[in-house]
């Protein structure tokens, strides 16, 4: 029986320094950050807010909601998953049966916060914040209600913004007695404040958020080890990173009408692929003697072949070749498919497909045509 996440999660927490969990929103993030090699993911309340309803995080998703998104991500990645749970959903008794579900979708730990709902992004001005006592009513009802006692419960108070830092630390002390295995103290501003928080709770375990907004500094994890931080969480700068590309490539797209010239600069069709696991569904179909004909193909090999207007000769291999047309134009895909896997076919503008009408392959002969 493999190990539990929640005690991988405490088993990693456990080890010198601080553990970095990336920010995933869906199962194709979930699965990037696996492919990387992190250890951990932080499944994000404003990713998933703007992945699945296309708005801010202003408290508009469902329990429900974050409980499926939560389990598509445990599912995708593999790892020990921090789940966002914003406020907990209600009062401590629709804590209880928040905590329940969170478990049965497989996170190892989550953190609950105490701003009133609904709630907003730590980060964002107009936070409210309940009384401590009803915040740490909230978090003894979350430690009775998980049936693994590995899962870690992060208590996360927003008082700064609103309180100041002490009575953000006087509330992080009562959390703690309420039963909260990990302190998160969010949006502290400058380092001064982050060191602050770190020496008043030396010893606890520490969340750091690495925010985007610019409020909290970017501070190596190597450091917020040292300085006590056990989990570090950059929760959208999957976003951030990918936006300027998104929109590089829309914009030349309707400027130009292609975006062949982009080729170069973005993932391949079998990188695609291999992300989304297309090579294990490959590996299960062979186990379980999946019919050929049934069987899920892939354009993913990379044999060239000359364009027709020079005189490099075709290279010859075995079946999935895909064609590279070298006029010096930008190519154009056209496909054929054979018994095994499909064949990726670029011809330059200008290069007639008439010239590539048959295409070997062991055993058959295709007929090329447009990819639909």
């Amino acid at each position: 029986m493999s190990e539990r996440a929640t005690t991988r999660l405490r088993k990693l927490l456990a080890r010198p320094g601080c553990v970095i969990a990336p920010g995933a929103a869906d199962g194709f993030m979930a699965r990037m950050l696996a492919r990387i090699g992190f250890e951990a993911v932080y499944m994000t309340g404003f990713g998933t807010s703007l992945t699945r309803l296309g708005m801010s995080d202003v408290g508009l998703l469902t329990a429900t909601e974050m409980v499926d998104n939560a389990n598509r991500v445990v599912d995708a990645s593999g790892l020990p998953v921090l789940a966002d749970i914003d406020t907990g959903y209600g009062n401590p008794i629709n804590v209880r049966r928040t905590i329940r579900d969170f478990e049965k979708a497989g996170v190892a730990a989550v953190h609950m916060e105490d701003q009133v709902s609904p709630k907003r992004c730590g980060h964002l001005a107009g936070k409210r914040v309940i009384p401590t006592v009803e915040m740490a009513a909230k978090l003894k009802a979350a430690c009775d209600a998980r049936n693994d006692p590995d899962l870690i419960i992060v208590a996360r108070t927003d008082a700064i913004a609103v309180e100041g830092l002490d009575a953000a630390l006087e509330r992080g002390e009562r959390y703690r007695e309420a039963g909260a295995d990990m302190l998160f103290i969010e949006a502290p501003v400058g380092r001064e404040q982050c060191e602050q928080v770190a020496r008043h709770f030396k010893g606890v375990p520490l969340l750091y958020n690495m925010a985007a907004s610019g409020k909290t500094p970017d501070i190596p994890a190597e450091e917020l080890g040292r300085m006590g931080f056990k989990l570090e969480i950059c929760a959208l700068y999957g976003f951030l990173a990918a936006i300027p590309a998104i929109e590089h490539m829309l914009a030349e797209l309707k400027r130009t009408g292609t975006i062949g010239h982009l080729r170069g600069q973005m993932a391949d069709f079998k990188e695609f692929t291999d992300i989304a696991g297309l090579p294990e569904i490959q590996q299960l179909e062979d186990r379980y003697g999946v019919p050929e004909d049934q069987r899920r193909k892939s354009s993913s090999s990379r044999t060239a072949m000359a364009c027709p207007r020079t005189s490099v000769p075709r290279y010859d291999g075995n079946c999935g070749r895909e064609y590279q047309g070298r006029c010096g134009r930008q190519p154009e895909m056209l496909m054929s498919s054979c018994s095994r896997i499909a064949v990726r076919v670029f011809l330059a503008p200008g290069c007639c497909p008439a010239k590539f009408s048959r295409i070997d392959c062991p055993g058959r002969r295709h007929q090329a045509g447009p990819v639909t």
